[in-house]
């Protein structure tokens, strides 16, 4: 059974390698805007994941300095 579930799903991953191999860089960066959109929306519905998300973001860009904000 699970060498079954295994081969399908190799498959499946070449399946997708091939049809991924044969796009373009457009329609691959298309593709990746679009998801980036549509994740943004969903971060923007929910302001308890939006929040955490900008404090996380500007801790990995943080030099040195830490804005008062960020602690509130």
């Amino acid at each position: 059974m699970d060498d079954d579930i295994a081969r399908q799903l190799a498959i499946r991953d070449r399946l997708r390698r091939r049809m991924e191999a044969q796009r373009t860089p457009e329609e691959r960066l298309a593709a990746m805007n679009k998801l980036q959109r549509a994740c943004w929306e969903r971060l923007q519905q929910n302001p308890e994941g939006l929040a955490r998300f900008m404090r996380r973001n500007i801790r990995k860009r943080a030099i040195d300095v830490r804005p008062e904000w960020l602690d509130a």
